[in-house]
């Protein structure tokens, strides 16, 4: 995991955990876009609209008052993309009864990920789309969002576009909450005990 949780006091006087809000300044410089920065303001997950593996738009707005798990993959992935779905499915099993829990997977290749191959890919996996989103939409709003959005592209020297293996944890009010290794079944471990701890923030202020 990129940041650790971190302890503070509440009104009650005893010490609740809570976790790190992250901004582009808390994350390493190779995966902020160098054409882009706001560190002078409070980091959130911009606008975006893209399409589901059920052919349904999903936008921010479906984000609102949730508590999402985000990630970039594609079908066609040999090695790491297959590891990660893996791992991420014990997520989306954990929480599988929560509706406040939504996994979002972003595809980067998608002039070849169609609905109906997003589709397939969905149902080999046992994602359920009530719970989990994949969405495909323009290559570059992909890129676009993956970088400003959620921190998720190292750059070459050619400027490609490299999605990292970092899954991404995002809160009810579009802030990065914390970064995981995808491939790491410790850290999605982690990541499944932090998503406990959001959840314990979010009823505690919503």
């Amino acid at each position: 995991m990129l940041v650790l949780w971190i302890v503070s006091c509440s009104k009650s006087s005893e010490r609740e955990i809570t976790l790190p809000i992250i901004n582009s300044n808390d994350v390493p410089p190779e995966l902020v876009d160098r054409t882009w920065s706001n560190n002078d303001q409070e980091h959130k997950i911009p606008e975006f609209s893209f399409e589901n593996q059920d052919g349904i738009i999903i936008t921010r707005n479906d984000l609102l008052g949730k508590i999402t798990i985000v990630s970039f993959f594609f079908t066609t992935c040999p090695m790491i993309c297959p590891t990660i779905t893996k791992n991420l499915t014990k997520v989306q099993n954990a929480y599988l009864m929560d509706e406040s829990i939504f996994l979002l997977s972003h595809t980067v290749h998608p002039e070849y990920d169609s609905i109906s191959i997003l589709k397939k890919y969905s149902k080999d996996y046992n994602i359920l789309s009530t719970k989990w989103n994949l969405v495909r939409g323009e290559k570059i709003d992909i890129n676009n969002i993956a970088k400003r959005g959620y921190f998720a592209v190292n750059q070459d020297i050619t400027g490609d576009f490299i999605h990292t293996e970092n899954v991404v944890l995002v809160d009810w009010e579009y802030r990065i909450r914390g970064i995981y290794n995808g491939t790491s079944s410790i850290s999605i471990e982690q990541l499944i005990g932090d998503i406990k701890i959001l959840k314990n923030e979010m009823n505690r202020l919503l």
